[in-house]
């Protein structure tokens, strides 16, 4: 939701919408499809290691497992990165005194590995409290925010650039990494699973059309472009906007509630595939070995380059989203029900012609994050 807008705003509101319900669309599909693969599986707490080396054999189940670990703790230095200065300014207004930001990362970081250690009951009830947060502080944002909403900022579209944010909204539909989680969560109940998918996405989709309609109506393009080029959210630009105390600690706190919440999930199901991948007990002293595995490589890159948020999650969305969580399911799909004759969990009609679509779709997403990346 942060990161969203830094882009967006440079090619409009209405075109961003079309690429947005794309993006949803192919989302939503390839979780489906990684749904799907987990289901099929007979091994307890099934994770992607494990998916892979059943239909990709060794070489897959290494590669996918390389790709795992290069999105997520891409995107967990991301979020430590964007999320410790709100976490840090936070703790200095309830505290009184001024907490830097690797005193901030040390604190959070240390918070994490404790819920982390205590299981996905404890960050599921965690993550409930900070949501009724996030929602709390959203709508009390848009109502702010509508007051200084402008048709002409609305009105903006560069049509040219449709398919610039496409690698970026990927990521933000992303939650294909805690699905072999949620599999197992609710017991392989499969009418639950899509249930929780289509609420699950549509959510978000309804969430970010709303956020995007304020803030790109609320500021000028030339914000948006500055916003991307620094590598800050650009709510930062809102916050000079309202020059209001009161408007700034809801950014504060929508901003570190939208950044928890996320990272949080991350951190949780980089616990179940390590845990998934070496072979080692998901409990008691192991999972806290885990748990501080899982936080400490993203917390050292935030120290040493804490300025990363918006360039690393585009990476991350471009290359990892699309291929890890888009390649990777696509393919699952195909070989499990064409190679392997295993029974579709989901009907979908004209399965092959979607694969195909779904596949031309991901080859797209990563053209255009190489394109970005090599600055042509």
């Amino acid at each position: 939701m942060l990161a969203l807008p830094s882009v967006t705003g440079q090619v409009g509101f209405l075109p961003t919408m079309f690429v947005m319900a794309a993006c949803w669309l192919y989302m939503f599909l390839t979780g489906l499809f990684m749904a799907e693969a987990t289901l099929w599986m007979k091994e307890a707490n099934p994770h992607v290691s494990t998916i892979a080396g059943f239909f990709l054999g060794v070489p897959g189940k290494w590669l996918c497992s390389f790709l795992f670990l290069f999105l997520y703790v891409s995107l967990l230095t991301s979020y430590f990165s964007g999320g410790v200065p709100y976490f840090s300014e936070m703790l200095t207004g309830s505290l009184g005194f001024p907490i830097s930001f690797k005193q901030g990362a040390l604190i959070l970081a240390a918070i994490l590995i404790g819920v982390l250690f205590w299981g996905t009951r404890v960050v599921d009830r965690l993550n409930l409290v900070l949501m009724v947060g996030l929602i709390a502080t959203f709508f009390m944002m848009l109502l702010t925010g509508s007051q200084k909403v402008s048709v002409a900022n609305l009105s903006y579209s560069d049509w040219s650039t449709l398919l610039t944010p496409a690698p970026i909204l990927i990521g933000a539909f992303g939650y294909h990494n805690v699905v072999p989680s949620l599999v197992n969560y609710l017991n392989k109940d499969k009418r639950s699973i899509a249930l929780v998918l289509i609420i699950g996405t549509l959510g978000p989709f309804l969430i970010y059309t709303a956020w995007q309609a304020v803030i790109l109506g609320s500021l000028p393009p030339d914000s948006f472009f500055r916003s991307f080029a620094q590598g800050v959210p650009v709510v930062e630009s809102v916050k000079e906007l309202y020059n209001s105390e009161s408007f700034n600690f809801l950014v504060i706190a929508f901003s570190f509630f939208a950044i928890i919440t996320s990272l949080l999930g991350v951190a949780l199901s980089m616990v179940d595939f390590l845990s998934d991948s070496w072979k080692v007990p998901n409990y008691g002293w192991s999972r806290f070995m885990l748990s501080l595995a899982t936080v400490l490589l993203p917390l050292s890159i935030s120290f040493l380059k804490p300025d990363l948020f918006v360039e690393v999650f585009g990476y991350a969305s471009g290359f990892g989203e699309a291929t890890l969580n888009g390649l990777f399911p696509i393919a699952v799909a195909y070989l499990g029900v064409f190679s392997f004759r295993l029974t579709p969990q989901y009907k979908l009609p004209a399965r092959k012609l979607w694969l195909f679509t779904l596949l031309l779709c991901t080859l797209l997403i990563v053209g255009l994050e190489a394109w970005h990346i090599l600055g042509l």
